[in-house]
C-alpha cells in the first residue's frame, strides 16, 4: 500500500527533527538481520541516549541533502540510521560490536558534524578513545613538564634551605 503524501511529510519531517538534535548520524545496511538482534540492538543504543531508526531511502536521502547541502548520498536496500548525541564513541563501539555479530550488517557511511566519512574511517574514529578521556590525557600531558619544572625550581631552594639548616647545626 503507498504512503500517502501526509504520512511522507510526517516521515519526512521526523528525519529532519532527528537530523537537527544529534550531531553524529551512521546509516548501516540491515538486509536480512534478524528482529530480536535490532531490537537488542536499539535498547543498547537507547541505553547510551542514542536512537536506531529503519529508514526510507528516498525521503531520507532528501532530508540529508537539505539539512546539509553537501550530503548529497544516494541510498540502496535496507537502511538502518544510528542517531548518535554529541559523545559518540560508546554509540559508535556499539555500532561495531553489532556489525561484527552480525555479519550481513555492514556501515554504509557516517556523518560526524556534517562531515561525511566512509566506512573505514567510521571504524577508525570508533577505536578512539572517549571525548572526556582525549581531554584529560591532553591536560596530563601539558600539565606533567609544568609540574616538573616547579618541582625543580622549589628543589632548588629546599636544597638552599637544607644547606643553611646544615650551616646552622655546625655553629
Amino acid at each position: 500500500m503507498a504512503k500517502t503524501k501526509q504520512k511522507k511529510q510526517d516521515i519526512y519531517k521526523s528525519y529532519k527533527d532527528n537530523l537537527d538534535n544529534y550531531q553524529t548520524i551512521v546509516l548501516l545496511d540491515m538486509s536480512a538481520i534478524k528482529t530480536s538482534a535490532v531490537e537488542q540492538f536499539k535498547n543498547k543504543l537507547a541505553d547510551q541516549g542514542s536512537k536506531y531508526i529503519l529508514v526510507k531511502n528516498t525521503i531520507f536521502s532528501k532530508a540529508l541533502k537539505e539539512h546539509d547541502e553537501t550530503l548529497d548520498v544516494t541510498l540502496q536496500g535496507s537502511t538502518g540510521a544510528v542517531f548518535a548525541p554529541e559523545e559518540m564513541g560508546p554509540s559508535l563501539k556499539a555500532i561495531v560490536e553489532f556489525i561484527s555479530s552480525n555479519s550481513t550488517s555492514s556501515i554504509k557511511i557516517g556523518v560526524i558534524e556534517h562531515i561525511l566519512y566512509n566506512k573505514e574511517k567510521v571504524m577508525e574514529i570508533s577505536k578512539l578513545p572517549a571525548k572526556p578521556e582525549m581531554i584529560a590525557k591532553t591536560v596530563g600531558t601539558i600539565k606533567y613538564p609544568l609540574y616538573s619544572i616547579v618541582n625543580t625550581l622549589t628543589g632548588i631552594q629546599r636544597n638552599f634551605l637544607y644547606t643553611l639548616k646544615a650551616v646552622e647545626a655546625t655553629k
